[in-house]
């Protein structure tokens, strides 16, 4: 080719935007069970996965540059996907968009790489390192766990663990057992006739505002966080708060806390009704509060 051919070709190139230049797009489909296991993993970017009314898994990826592609094999039964990196990973992320029968069975996995998914029946187990992982629908169980990114679940969901080392966790819609965690951020929880109720963190404020169960078991602490406990004000149940430096703020009724004789600590007692809850709140150096609603 002559240099004059050339020419219009490498102006042509000129005014492609640059990301078109090394961004690839890659769309697969395959049929599917309406209950199958869906396993997507990405490394950097963002996974998204959807639910639908189709027996079928389809996927759109858009590949960074130095992508080698993406695997998506499998059988009627169970669908794998993964981005293909070279070695030495000197390459952009990927964005994947998966399409799946609502009632699939789902494990997502990226390493920094946002994580939403949505619009499911099925349990959901959803991991990332450094990205932050979002659920929501209607999901038989959720599992949902990030290492120094925020986890959200919004979802009516009866079985629900979520889990942050450094980022906020947040739990909103669910029923039955809820277990949420994190080291140094926020835990907030809304919840409506939960049974079992696990919340930890150590650096952070942690919250519950909803029903319980009739039967139901609680465990809050908080290390030198807040806690703030809100239920119905007609909630039966063995109420034990208890500080070691810390303050407690009784506004569900008028029983008022006792300070500890060895030390600047506080604790409550008090129950309500002849059977109920068994609720246990405590902070080491963090302030209580227990109100009704």
């Amino acid at each position: 080719m002559t240099i004059g051919r050339l020419y219009p070709f490498a102006l042509a190139l000129l005014l492609v935007p640059a990301g078109a230049q090394t961004q690839q797009t890659v769309e697969r489909s395959r049929a599917a069970a309406a209950d199958g296991v869906v396993e997507v993993e990405n490394v950097a970017g963002s996974i998204r996965v959807e639910g639908w009314d189709r027996n079928e898994v389809a996927m759109t990826a858009r590949l960074g540059r130095g992508i080698e592609g993406v695997e998506f094999e499998g059988d009627g039964s169970s669908t794998r996907i993964r981005v293909a990196y070279p070695r030495r990973n000197n390459s952009d992320g990927a964005d994947l968009v998966v399409r799946v029968p609502a009632g699939s069975r789902i494990k997502v996995q990226g390493v920094s790489a946002t994580v939403v998914v949505q619009d499911l029946r099925g349990p959901v187990d959803a991991q990332s390192v450094s990205g932050d992982v979002t659920v929501s629908g209607s999901t038989r169980t959720v599992q949902a766990a990030s290492v120094s990114g925020d986890v959200r679940v919004n979802a009516g969901t009866n079985d629900v663990r979520a889990q942050s080392v450094s980022g906020d966790v947040h739990v909103q819609g669910a029923t039955g057992f809820i277990e949420a965690e994190t080291t140094s951020g926020n835990v907030g929880v809304q919840g409506r006739e939960v049974s079992s109720l696990s919340l930890h963190s150590v650096s952070g404020r942690v919250s519950y505002r909803g029903s319980l169960h009739a039967t139901a078991s609680v465990n809050i602490e908080s290390f030198s966080g807040t806690v703030d406990f809100a239920v119905p004000s007609g909630t039966a149940g063995n109420f034990e708060a208890s500080t070691f430096s810390g303050s407690i703020d009784n506004e569900f009724n008028d029983v008022r806390p006792r300070t500890e004789r060895r030390g600047p600590g506080s604790e409550l007692e008090f129950s309500t009704g002849d059977r109920g809850a068994q609720i246990e709140l405590s902070s080491f150096s963090g302030t209580i509060r227990i109100r009704g609603l």
